[in-house]
């Protein structure tokens, strides 16, 4: 095959990494990387904005460890691994911290790409992502093969954009294959629904005491 991977029991890991197992299988967490944001400005809400983006958190799925002091926050439908392709955003934060935001990557098949590039297409507009080879996560076991990405946001414009779109289509890309996968309806609402529930922590961070 000539290029390494990990085997068997990683399965696990690889899916703890991107929130797509139950807390019962694996409690562990993976902070996004640690590279200073740029300054936000806080944003001005109204009392009923606030409400419906606390009720957007109200509504995600939180894989909690108490242990650590963390949340991994995301959409409901994305608590397991789907087959093929997959992109949804979730959000990190640790107990007392600013919450960090990620458009996370993740491919379940029973064949590897060996992504090295991620492209999101976004009503025709191209947005590039280039992690690497070894900055993608993978794992294999049972027939089947997973790797996995995560690119920190800094703001939510990407994400809003892929919400607020027609068509977003991403493709995973290796020296030598590719997927594509076209964000559903279902998806893109999702993506604006976690947009709304970072917005109110980042807010709660901004104004706790």
């Amino acid at each position: 095959m000539g290029k390494s991977i990990i085997s068997g029991f990683a399965i696990i890991s690889i899916l703890a990494l991107t929130g797509c197992v139950s807390p019962s299988a694996s409690n562990s967490q993976v902070e996004p990387s640690s590279t200073q944001a740029p300054e936000v400005v806080e944003k001005i809400y109204s009392d009923t904005m606030l409400s419906k983006m606390k009720a957007r958190l109200d509504l995600l799925y939180d894989a909690r460890d108490e242990i650590e002091g963390t949340s991994s926050y995301r959409s409901s439908s994305k608590k397991y691994a789907q087959p093929g392709v997959r992109a949804f955003a979730t959000i990190f934060q640790r107990d007392g911290s600013r919450p960090t935001l990620s458009l996370q990557f993740l491919y379940f098949a029973s064949d590897w790409i060996f992504f090295e590039e991620v492209v999101v297409n976004v009503d025709g507009e191209n947005t590039r992502f280039s992690p690497g080879y070894s900055a993608v996560s993978r794992s294999s076991g049972s027939g089947d093969v997973y790797e996995s990405w995560s690119a920190r946001q800094y703001d939510t414009e990407l994400l809003t954009s892929i919400g607020n779109s027609e068509t977003t289509i991403v493709r995973l890309a290796g020296d030598t294959s590719k997927r594509d996968y076209e964000l559903s309806s279902e998806d893109r609402r999702e993506m604006l629904e976690v947009v709304m529930a970072y917005e109110w922590l980042l807010y709660e961070y901004n104004n706790k005491d």
